[in-house]
């Protein structure tokens, strides 16, 4: 082939991609282009289902992953015999394993495409600042592939649907913004059993948090004036017991009754919604404020945003009690 010829495949693959970009810019409505990029990093390598878009570059990537399955599958079913032999065991339990290793290959696959899915479906209707500024950029971090390997590790065994609606969350703020959670989060996540995540979903529902613009600095469960190690959370289902657990999981931090200074007049975060402290005139805390209580570990700190928020009214009438007690007025809206 000549330089002219290679100049035109070239040009004719950036086409074919710029294509692909549009088309699923079409279909996901509201993604920025430079968050799409790793979108579509995450469905190359990812997705079979999702791949189906009848776009060249797309097409070729599910042929390939169709091909890839389809083959090893085909391996696991013409080797039984050979497997049987060698093993010296009955030809049918050597077809029951290959259907069994086939039907995990399905069951992964299914998997993964669904939080793919819920990971697009973040992306197109819950876009963050990050996205807003992206759109008036050209370029964004790419995603990494150490992490892609080991989220797919991980994710590919989750079936139940709302813990692949965590890990869709997980992977579209990661696409936003690469290095939002650290591998050693991933695992953490995947180990969480159903009533450890509800615990935790219950611990984020009281925390009170101090952000530098997205990245939070601090977050914690105050104790109210009294000690957690000593079950004073305990009405509000975070007593000791439960506390161990989650630092067990490396959700919180082994201090439960560690403190931080929070700014006066600064905006702090409750249950999703913004937190004023300002001090009445009486006040001997004029520029700061020591809130006591049990944190988050940076693990916990990672996953708190994409955690949903349960009802509560005992726990944050009495924090806005103690804030009150302690000559410190509240904007809470």
């Amino acid at each position: 082939m000549d330089k002219e010829s290679d100049e035109e495949v070239q040009v004719s693959s950036e086409n074919v991609l710029s294509t692909a970009v549009d088309s699923i810019g079409d279909i996901i409505s509201g993604i920025p282009t430079p968050i799409r990029k790793n979108l579509f990093k995450v469905i190359a390598q990812f997705s079979t289902a999702l791949v189906d878009i009848p776009v060249a570059w797309l097409e070729g990537i599910a042929a390939e992953k169709r091909a890839e399955t389809q083959s090893r599958i085909k391996i696991i079913n013409t080797s039984a015999e050979q497997i049987a032999s060698q093993m010296n065991v009955p030809l049918e339990y050597a077809k029951a394993a290959g259907k069994k290793y086939a039907g995990k290959i399905i069951r992964e696959s299914i998997n993964l495409d669904d939080i793919t899915r819920n990971a697009a479906k973040e992306l197109a209707v819950q876009p963050s600042r990050d996205d807003e500024s992206n759109n008036r950029t050209t370029e964004t971090e790419d995603i990494s592939d150490d992490w892609l390997n080991a989220f797919e590790q991980e994710a590919c065994n989750k079936s139940s649907e709302e813990m692949k609606l965590l890990f869709g969350k997980i992977l579209a703020q990661e696409i936003r913004k690469p290095s939002s959670f650290s591998i050693k989060t991933i695992k953490i996540m995947s180990q969480l059993d159903n009533s450890a995540a509800k615990l935790f979903q219950k611990f984020c529902s009281y925390c009170i948090s101090l952000r530098l613009n997205e990245d939070i600095i601090d977050a914690r469960v105050a104790s109210l004036g009294g000690n957690p190690g000593d079950n004073n959370l305990m009405s509000y289902g975070l007593g000791w017991k439960e506390l161990n657990i989650l630092h067990e999981y490396g959700l919180i931090i082994s201090d439960y009754n560690s403190y931080m200074t929070y700014p006066i007049g600064y905006t702090l975060t409750y249950r999703k919604k913004k937190l004023i402290l300002t001090a009445m005139q009486n006040s001997k805390n004029k520029n700061s404020f020591k809130i006591a209580g049990v944190a988050l570990s940076n693990s916990g700190k990672e996953l708190m945003d994409i955690i949903d928020i349960l009802p509560d009214e005992k726990y944050t009438d009495n924090i806005f009690k103690y804030f009150n007690d302690n000559n410190l007025n509240i904007l809470y809206n």
